[in-house]
């Protein structure tokens, strides 16, 4: 029963950890650079995207709410939502 305590012990610190890495930012868009699939907020903040079509319907000015998450230095993407 002992083996088994610490590995899962250290699977649920590793789940933990990358739960809570995701966040969400909520700003107004400064700048929109199609070519290499970045948004930067009025806060400076730039945030990479895989896909430019996730936010092709923005532009600049719109207030928006970005979740993502950190990739090294970077922060990922996951999604882009109007905020009212």
């Amino acid at each position: 029963m002992r083996k088994l305590l610490v590995p899962l012990a250290l699977v649920a610190a590793l789940g933990v950890a990358g739960a809570a890495s995701a966040a969400t930012s909520v700003g107004a868009i400064q700048a929109i650079n199609p070519g290499a699939m970045t948004v930067t907020l009025d806060d400076g903040s730039l945030y990479h995207f895989t896909n430019a079509k996730a936010f092709a319907n923005f532009k600049v000015g719109d207030e928006v709410s970005i979740n993502w998450e950190h990739a090294g230095t970077a922060m990922d993407a996951n999604s882009i939502s109007p905020q009212n």
